[in-house]
């Protein structure tokens, strides 16, 4: 009778992941590379890389430049190995995206459309979805599943949405949004969906806050790579902070929020409903468009200063309007600068690195990240 000894193949996966892991974050790398940093024997990178390989999820990509020694071979991830769809629900759309194994975007589509609680609303997103999904040129049987992007408080189980003021639902099981859907779905907040992108595409593990401006204003703290959520799940609500006392009245029925100065809609209303609209009218020199523009960065950088202040950490400008502010990086950093009680610069700002989708990549990131925990 032949025995298996389960302590040397749970070894053995352990490795495994460990070097599957390693390769996914470094995107590329050698196998003396990860014997180095991961401290394993080489037979053991070697074995660990040879079970990867037959099971499709990295490849060659021919050989290193010669340092003076035998030249090493590049391994990479296989980015066609899975492929996982994220949606982003909004109040007047929906996007779709399909991402591969290393969270690149290799199909989008944006459809107007009304949010309203009703059945035919959920099964929409079904046909959608499938008519999506027909559209793309990938193996269906590779795909992960769907995540699902949602502008409110999701709770800790990701089971209801206990509160979303842009949709004006509250304690609304998800799985209605999903009823329609046959895949395996998840749901996550659509401001920390985004920096879950933004934290798969090339952040180090550092504190940092990601604002998302988008229809509405939101954000996440990133730590150790992850979403700090809070006791409540509430954490990142940067758009509901106040920011001028009896202000102009927002969304959630509050006055002065900082989101009912800088969402994408203060903009937009400029630009016949489109932030490229709006931010072409700038360039042609706009005079209403400029004038909106410089309040709208004032509001921006109080809001970032009071940020700085809190957390002393890197921001990271995202959302829809984020995607438009690398020409103005500079004079937001300034404007920053010059309110900033510690900092003589405005370096610690940054612009965000998906400027169009973050939030439904980042929902999609979640059926990623998950699978590579079990190779």
């Amino acid at each position: 009778m032949a025995f298996i000894n389960h302590s040397v193949e749970n070894k053995k996966s352990n490795n495994r992941n460990k070097v599957f892991r390693f390769i996914i974050g470094k995107g590329k790398t050698s196998h003396r590379e990860i014997s180095n940093e991961l401290n394993l024997s080489m037979p053991t990178v070697l074995a660990s890389t040879k079970e990867l390989f037959s099971l499709g999820l990295i490849q060659d990509e021919g050989l290193f430049d010669s340092t003076g020694g035998r030249k090493a071979r590049i391994l990479v991830p296989n980015p066609s190995a899975r492929f996982s769809i994220g949606v982003d629900i909004t109040a007047n759309h929906i996007s779709f995206v399909l991402v591969n194994m290393i969270g690149e975007t290799i199909g989008l589509t944006r459809i107007l459309s009304s949010y309203y609680n009703k059945p035919e609303y959920y099964k929409n997103i079904g046909d959608l979805l499938r008519d999506f999904i027909n559209r793309q040129k990938f193996p269906k049987e590779l795909l992960l599943g769907v995540g699902v992007s949602i502008p409110g408080i999701i709770d800790e189980a990701g089971k209801y949405i206990t509160d979303s003021h842009a949709l004006k639902i509250r304690n609304l099981p998800c799985s209605i949004f999903s009823s329609a859907i046959p895949y395996t779905c998840c749901f996550i907040n659509d401001a920390n969906a985004a920096s879950l992108a933004e934290i798969n595409a090339n952040h180090k593990g550092k504190l940092m806050v990601y604002l998302s401006l988008s229809d509405s204003v939101g954000g996440a703290i990133i730590m150790n790579k992850s979403i700090y959520l809070g006791d409540n799940q509430r954490s990142g609500e940067f758009g509901h902070v106040c920011l001028v006392p009896d202000g102009k009245p927002c969304y959630c029925g509050k006055l002065g929020c900082f989101d009912a100065y800088c969402s994408a809609l203060v903009l937009e209303e400029f630009g016949q409903g489109e932030l490229e609209i709006f931010f072409k009218n700038v360039k042609k020199g706009d005079e209403t468009c400029k004038f909106t523009l410089n309040q709208y960065l004032d509001n921006l950088a109080i809001a970032i200063k009071n940020i700085r202040m809190a957390f002393d950490c890197d921001v990271i400008v995202g959302g829809y309007v984020g995607g438009f502010l690398d020409a103005y990086i500079d004079d937001l950093r300034a404007r920053v600068s010059r309110l900033n009680t510690f900092d003589d610069d405005g370096r610690f700002i940054h612009p965000c690195t998906y400027k169009y989708e973050a939030s439904a990549v980042g929902a999609a990131i979640q059926h990623i990240k998950a699978f590579v925990q079990t190779v």
